[in-house]
């Protein structure tokens, strides 16, 4: 299993396991054949080569799974706090109260019946699909780390391992790709707080921030200067094929600090626009608010004035719809204008000759 993990990510150690004992998942034939369709493609990438099996892949989805419920990628402290306020909870304790709103045992507590009351909701049925126990073992020092999740719960070993991985199994299929490159993730989120660089794809980068996925808390892509082609580029986790950490310092010049605080300020960024041509078919959906919230953008559309506007919380979501609209403006929109954090981002980029670039090409 590669390594993008360390101990400060894990709890700590309180049993030792022996790596000669063999341990258990249950899993349907049907499950095992999707997952070694899914292994064909992602082995080459979580696993090294002398370790390209089946049961490799196995550990790392339990270690990823394990590591993902464990962060919790929503973070529930807000939502303990809001709850604890509501009128109903009123007579409990002040004291209750800021030990399960504040990062504590109690509230670590809390998370993991959270935790586990998630794993049994995600059960699989079994119905005309019979589990058959899959074995493997920790025979190899790579694996050392997977003995961490053994007591991560209260629930018996094999039944908790089975729930990890039908947790996985029963995700979307963005899930998924978030648990499969979770601890990429962690590692380049690293990399981005410690200043380091990170090769991708055969490409040396200088990672600055690591983007999330639109209206969810988990992480999707990479952001990161490309000095050798003088561009941002943000990397969707999936575009990765090739991945490491090249343990060599950075440091952004002025240019790039301009344009990263310019990008970190387009946060939320508002398009207006007047559809002057309502005939045609690929301007008038942007006036379906159903459809344009499908895409993540918030409209606002004025029937009487033929005036629309849209919140987008994705600055590269945002410069690819302009540089659409402008192909429209002058023959189906008009008076075509942003909001000044997309104005000032784009003004910096013309002015430090930093090109912008997604996605990113892999190279093979």
């Amino acid at each position: 299993m590669k390594n993008f993990i360390n101990e400060s990510n894990i709890p700590e150690e309180k049993e030792e396991y022996s790596a000669n004992t063999s341990y258990v998942v249950n899993i349907s034939k049907a499950d095992r054949e999707a997952l070694q369709r899914m292994q064909s493609r992602y082995a080459s990438l979580l696993i090294d080569k002398r370790m390209d099996e089946f049961s490799s892949f196995i550990k790392v989805i339990l270690l990823n799974t394990y590591l993902y419920l464990t962060n919790m990628e929503r973070d529930i402290s807000e939502d303990i706090a809001k709850i604890a306020k509501k009128s109903y909870y009123k007579d409990l304790s002040d004291d209750f109260k800021k030990m399960i709103s504040e990062s504590s045992k109690e509230q670590d507590f809390i998370k993991e019946l959270i935790r586990t009351r998630m794993l049994k909701a995600d059960e699989m049925d079994d119905e005309g699909d019979e589990k058959e126990p899959y074995q493997f073992r920790l025979a190899k020092k790579d694996d050392e780390f997977l003995k961490y999740i053994f007591y991560g719960s209260t629930m018996p070993l094999t039944e908790y391992l089975t729930s990890l991985l039908d947790y996985f199994i029963s995700a979307t299929y963005t899930t998924k790709q978030t648990i499969l490159y979770y601890q990429i993730l962690l590692s380049c989120k690293r990399c981005v707080k410690d200043e380091i660089c990170i090769m991708v794809n055969g490409r040396k980068l200088i990672p600055v921030q690591i983007a999330k996925r639109d209206n969810l808390a988990s992480f999707s892509a990479i952001w990161a200067f490309d000095r050798a082609a003088n561009r941002l580029r943000r990397i969707h986790v999936t575009e990765i094929s090739e991945f490491k950490v090249l343990y060599e310092y950075y440091s952004l010049s002025a240019d790039e600090r301009k344009v990263l605080s310019a990008m970190q300020k387009c946060d939320k960024v508002t398009i207006s626009f007047d559809v002057v041509n309502t005939e045609n078919r690929y301007v008038g959906r942007y006036t379906d608010q159903r459809m344009m919230r499908r895409l993540f953008y918030d409209v606002k559309y004025d029937e009487e004035t033929k005036h629309v506007e849209l919140t987008i919380n994705s600055v590269a979501r945002a410069i690819v719809k302009i540089t659409h609209l402008k192909q429209l403006e002058k023959t189906d929109i008009a008076n075509l204008n942003c909001s000044d954090n997309l104005k000032n981002f784009l003004q910096v980029m013309e002015e430090t000759g930093i090109n912008f670039r997604f996605p990113m090409p892999i190279q093979r």
